[in-house]
């Protein structure tokens, strides 16, 4: 494929929309993001054990948690987002 026919591609499947910087920034803070989300919730449950001497099934149970608390967070922030948009739901400083 050539290089025209891929960036043609390209431009179709974003609506026309030549913005390769801004698609490059998402796509990075994409991967940053979940790379830390993944990190953060395998490395918990070990570093409260070793740091803190607790025990497996409560670092786990926490972990567990933490996440059902994240996932309700989570629904909580997408409704508000939907009903009052994303400037009055965000945090500003």
């Amino acid at each position: 494929m050539k290089t025209s026919e891929a960036r043609t591609l390209l431009l179709a499947s974003i609506g026309g929309v030549d913005h390769p910087k801004a698609v490059s920034a998402s796509i990075l803070s994409t991967c940053i993001l979940i790379s830390g989300v993944v990190v953060v919730l395998l490395m918990t449950p070990t570093l409260l054990q070793k740091s803190f001497g607790l025990a497996a099934r409560d670092t786990q149970w926490a972990n567990l948690a933490a996440n059902v608390a994240r996932a309700i967070f989570l629904a909580f922030i997408a409704a508000a987002t939907d009903r009052f948009g994303i400037r009055r739901v965000e945090y500003q400083r």
